[in-house]
This record gives structure tokens, C-alpha cells and sequence, in this order.
């Protein structure tokens, strides 16, 4: 039993739209985590959420490396060109990604492309890479 809410690096805002995510009803949700990174916590919440199905894309390959071996066994796919992935996702997560991105108005017509038409996408922020003090 999970005793603590789900975490991703960076803030807590993070944890709030997985609660989300996990809260939603339906019997089969197609989730894809535009720029996973190492993937957090979706080691652990596929583990126990049978009705996710995770679509995962990672530019950088030694994330994608390590993301591979985290999720293997699980019902996830980790896509490695954007271009290619083909699907209709309930819900998009993007977590720490945007501030990455040179092209955002490609990052964005592909976020558009891939969301269902009655789907979410959770863009997530974090400015706290470019913060050098907080005092």
C-alpha cells in the first residue's frame, strides 16, 4: 500500500496531477508522460493501477537507457522519436519538460496531435532550474 503521495522531483505540483490522474474513473486510461525523464514514480504506480497503460517519450538516451530498465516488464511504452508515436492519449503529462525545449510550437502541435479529443494535458513548469539563490 502506497503511504506516501507519488513524488516527482521538482515540486509538489507534480504529485497534486498524478492524484489526478489516479483518481480518474475510467476502467482503461492511455497515459503518455511527454519527456519522462527516469519516469518517477510510474514504476510503483503501474504496479498497482492495472487500468494505466503508460506511452512514454525521452529525447535524452541515457534517461531513456535508465527509463527502459525502470519500466520494463510493465505496460508501458517508451517511444524514442516523437515523430513516430501514434496514439490517443486520455491524459498527457509533462513534467519539467518545457523549459528544455527549442521548438515549442512543434512541442506543442505534437501534444495537441497525440491528446484525445476529450483528454488532458498537465504542463508542469518548474522555474526552480533557473532560480541561483532563494535567499
Amino acid at each position: 500500500m502506497q503511504d506516501r503521495p507519488y513524488y516527482w522531483i521538482g515540486n509538489v505540483a507534480k504529485s497534486r496531477v498524478i492524484a489526478d490522474v489516479l483518481a480518474d474513473p475510467r476502467p482503461h486510461l492511455v497515459v503518455f508522460d511527454y519527456g519522462a525523464g527516469r519516469g518517477g514514480d510510474w514504476p510503483a504506480i503501474l504496479d498497482r493501477h492495472a487500468n494505466i497503460e503508460l506511452h512514454c517519450f525521452e529525447p535524452h538516451d541515457a534517461s531513456r537507457r535508465d527509463l527502459a530498465q525502470r519500466l520494463a516488464g510493465r505496460r508501458a511504452t517508451i517511444h524514442p522519436e516523437i515523430d513516430k508515436v501514434s496514439l490517443q492519449a486520455d491524459v498527457i503529462v509533462s513534467f519539467s519538460v518545457l523549459e528544455h525545449v527549442y521548438d515549442r510550437p512543434r512541442y506543442l502541435a505534437h501534444a495537441k496531435r497525440l491528446l484525445a479529443p476529450d483528454g488532458v494535458f498537465h504542463l508542469n513548469y518548474d522555474d526552480g532550474h533557473f532560480r541561483t539563490a532563494l535567499d
